[in-house]
């Protein structure tokens, strides 16, 4: 029987847990620059925790399914934003009260205890959205709106912790991850209180009833798992480096650089994603991923090949809005393929997704150091153009057989 319970609690819960991953993984970066100069740590100790924390999240990724699925999905949403809360406060508090040589081991703490919260929640709301009764929105709408609210968070936290530090000393930045921890705080007490559905709970409303099995069925998980590392590849590849092109390279101090780079750029990729929540139904989710990978190709050349800085840095901010449905749509292709596949599914694609995010800006950078970031973007351009010839793979195989 077709259940007609609202869940909007739920969908909130979600949205603003996305809003928290997007605190714990774009917070700590944005004082980089300030445990160089206080706590005298180099470029490659930065790396580290930049490694750990990424890590972090790949070992929750990988495991978070089977923890999930024991201990059910509403005491695991209140454990995801429980870490994220305490890895905040461990990181506004532990160096203040450590001697300096055990500042750097704590920063790495904290961070990996922030990241590991952030991968819980990345492999819970996913299908917790999806299971959600649909109305008149597909799979690829409600990931496209629920993913839109990370770059809102992105957005939330450049802006005010950028005025932030504008306005308070250097050495009281730890006040504000402590501020931003509470919003993780409140949004566990949110899971606690809302009801949340089981996931798969509302699989008969989807209009692809049938699974597949076999090796069918295990090809197009592996090409999925591809596209998604592609997507997260293109995505992260310009996200991490618009910052230092935009200072580097135009001369742009740090809070305007990072308000017209990163910050246009998860605006814009969080207005593509919001458009085809809204407007999705119109438009075909093969012709909007396509659409996603060429636009993105054509902006990393842009970048790479042009030769005029500004309108480089605007061809590394409008790609935010290209590659913002690469992500949603993959996790919309899994959920066609494997209705009810809940959280093994998604950490699965949550982990592919993440490999692709370390790889990108990697090979950016890797690239960048011998011959330039405009090399290394049109290097990069090869991600977004693989998204799109396995996109086109995908369709062509599975539409053929009621996909």
């Amino acid at each position: 029987m077709k259940n007609n319970k609202s869940y909007r609690g739920a969908a909130c819960a979600c949205c603003i847990g996305c809003i928290c991953q997007a605190v714990a993984a774009n917070l700590p970066p944005l004082f980089f620059v300030i445990f160089s100069e206080i706590y005298n740590l180099s470029v490659s100790e930065l790396a580290v925790i930049v490694l750990c924390g990424f890590t972090a999240q790949m070992v929750s990724d990988t495991f978070a399914g089977m923890f999930c699925d024991k201990i059910g999905e509403k005491t695991s949403g209140i454990i995801a934003h429980i870490f994220i809360f305490f890895g905040l406060i461990l990181l506004g508090v532990l160096p203040e009260f450590v001697s300096g040589e055990f500042v750097y081991p704590c920063l790495i703490a904290a961070v990996s205890v922030t990241q590991t919260g952030a991968g819980l929640i990345e492999v819970l709301v996913n299908p917790l959205m999806d299971s959600l009764p649909r109305g008149e929105h597909s799979s690829a709408m409600r990931f496209s709106i629920l993913h839109s609210f990370c770059s809102i968070g992105q957005v939330m936290v450049i802006i005010f912790t950028s005025l932030s530090l504008c306005f308070i000393d250097d050495k009281n930045w730890n006040l504000i991850p402590v501020a931003w921890s509470l919003l993780p705080l409140i949004n566990s007490i949110f899971f606690f209180v809302v009801s949340l559905p089981e996931i798969g709970e509302n699989m008969e409303d989807y209009e692809g009833k049938k699974e597949y099995s076999g090796a069918g069925k295990r090809g197009g998980l592996l090409l999925i798992l591809f596209i998604i590392g592609c997507g997260g590849a293109a995505e992260q590849g310009i996200a991490q480096w618009i910052s230092a092109y935009a200072e580097r390279t135009l001369g742009i101090f740090k809070f305007a650089g990072d308000l017209l780079g990163p910050c246009v750029f998860a605006a814009l990729m969080g207005t593509s994603r919001i458009l085809y929540g809204i407007y999705g139904k119109r438009i075909s989710l093969c012709t909007a991923l396509i659409f996603s990978g060429s636009g993105a190709a054509v902006c990393y050349i842009i970048a790479g090949f042009s030769g005029i800085p500004i309108l480089s840095l605007t061809a590394c901010s409008f790609t935010g809005f290209f590659v913002g449905l690469m992500c949603p749509g993959a996790f919309a292709l899994a959920s066609r393929l494997f209705p009810g596949g809940g959280t093994k599914i998604s950490g699965k694609l949550a982990l592919f997704g993440d490999i692709g995010c370390a790889v990108g800006p990697w090979t950016i950078g890797a690239v960048s150091s011998k011959a330039g970031l405009n090399i290394g973007f049109m290097l990069a351009s090869l991600y977004p153009l693989f998204f799109t010839a396995a996109v086109l793979f995908y369709f062509y195989i599975y539409s053929k057989k009621g996909k």
